[in-house]
Parts: C-alpha cells; structure tokens; sequence
C-alpha cells in the first residue's frame, strides 16, 4: 500500500512538474503547448491569417534563424569577435519585436 501511494506521488509530480523548464518568456507559451515560437509549428498559418499574412511573418522568422545560426557560428568560433555578438544580438531582438508587431497588427485587423 506504501509503495502505490509513493508511486502515485511521483507519478503526480512528475506530470505536474513536466513542462515547468520550457517557459518561453518571449512569447508567453512554454514549449509544451502548440503555439510556441517555432517555424516548425504552423498554428498562425492554419486559417487564422491569409496565406500573404503568412508569408510576411514566415519572412521574419527565416531571418531571425539566419541571425542566430550566424551568432552560434561566430560564438563558436576560437576568436569570438563581441562587438559582432552584440550587434547580432540586436538585430535577433529587433526582428522578434518587429514579429510581435506584425503578429499584433495581423491578428487585430482580422
């Protein structure tokens, strides 16, 4: 009897906790929901916005990849240039903030 109630208590905990480290504070969803930041989910171009309203948005996001994979290419590099790191930071920010802003706009003029 000890032993199912501990098991129950794990299992309880284990599935409660699951999902508590993947909070993306960028856009307010963890990753184990469905409408994460990930241009491998579709959820803004399932019918919720014209195929144009997709592709200006599918557009930021190739970008914002490009950047980061630029970052992770110069961080791993052996002389790691900063003042590229910063810039390249900035610029990953900006586009996901001119995402939102698109997203925003898109969503409210629907």
């Amino acid at each position: 009897m000890k032993k199912l109630v501990l098991i129950s208590c794990f299992l309880l905990s284990v599935a409660s906790f699951a999902c508590g480290w993947a909070r993306d504070y960028d856009y307010g969803y963890g990753r184990c929901y469905s409408r994460t930041y990930n241009r491998n989910n579709n959820y803004h171009r399932n019918n919720y916005f014209s195929e144009q309203s997709a592709q200006i948005l599918n557009s930021i996001e190739i970008k914002i990849s490009e950047k980061e994979l630029e970052l992770s290419k110069t961080m791993n590099s052996n002389n790691i240039n900063w003042d590229n790191v910063n810039r390249l930071n900035k610029d990953i920010y900006e586009l996901k903030s001119e995402y939102q802003m698109q997203y925003l706009k898109l969503q409210n003029s629907n």
